[in-house]
């Protein structure tokens, strides 16, 4: 398992390498990571991407879903040599963020969630749209809840206060907000089981209820950008830095840290 980690992250810090740790406006950084097994109990085949919650595009089976500033764009990568071109959706001004959940897609912009039905994947089906204070906007879901980390300041608009939101999705057409807590610079945030990790100043563990509230319980001093929580690991992305834990019986145990070279 540590063997198949260290893989996972060499090939994150290759990917990283390549594309460079380009910022925004907003001072994100982009990642992208590795492909791995999809089984979020749907139908599809074959793997997807998996990524943080600050990327800009997934891979789903045999579909590639990507955001722009203004839109959802997706695509049939069914033959890897010649990908086509499916179509365009237009979402307005300020798209940031693309997360997949079993057959959904989670889609942060700057005013708000978008929420897309992927059941069918090349046609895909607006079920809401969630509206929050204009804000830099990474969302990660599970089967009852969405978490949004919402960043003020900057570029990220004009409010003064980030907050985590917590969404109640139990009905994916009318989507209500359930709780707002205050935090400082939130970014990149990821779920695993009753545990959300959220990149705030530091790396910080939340558990979850039964309610979807988030506790705070721990926070570990580290460069933390972004995240992916797969499975058991978790793997921290830093402005120059991956940082990889294992995380057993809610404690997470230092695993690696690797930097590129200069």
């Amino acid at each position: 398992m540590i063997r198949l980690g260290y893989k996972i992250l060499a090939i994150a810090i290759i990917a990283i390498l390549v594309l460079g740790c380009a910022k925004s406006e907003d001072s994100r950084p982009n990642y992208i990571s590795e492909t791995t097994d999809y089984d979020r109990n749907t139908d599809y085949d074959g793997t997807t991407g998996k990524s943080g919650s600050l990327a800009r595009f997934t891979v789903i089976g045999e579909n590639l879903y990507t955001v722009t500033e203004t839109g959802l764009k997706y695509f049939d990568i069914s033959d890897n040599e010649k990908p086509s071109f499916i179509n365009h959706i237009d979402l307005g001004f300020g798209v940031e963020t693309i997360s997949p959940f079993s057959d959904k897609l989670f889609i942060g912009t700057r005013n708000g969630v978008y929420i897309y039905d992927i059941s069918a994947p090349q046609s895909p089906l607006q079920m809401s749209f969630y509206t929050h204070l204009f804000s830099c906007d990474p969302v990660v879901a599970n089967d009852n809840f969405a978490y949004a980390s919402l960043r003020a300041g900057d570029a990220c608009g004009w409010e003064n206060q980030s907050t985590l939101e917590v969404i109640d999705i139990s009905d994916l057409y009318n989507p209500e907000p359930l709780y707002s807590i205050d935090m400082s610079n939130p970014f990149g945030l990821a779920l695993y089981n009753d545990n959300l990790f959220v990149c705030d100043n530091g790396l910080n563990l939340f558990k979850l209820d039964t309610v979807g509230y988030p506790t705070l319980s721990k926070t570990i001093d580290i460069d933390a950008f972004d995240l992916i929580a797969d499975q058991n690991h978790l793997y921290v992305m830093g402005s120059n830095v991956i940082t990889q834990y294992n995380f057993v019986n809610d404690t997470l145990h230092f695993l690696s840290e690797i930097k590129p070279e200069n």
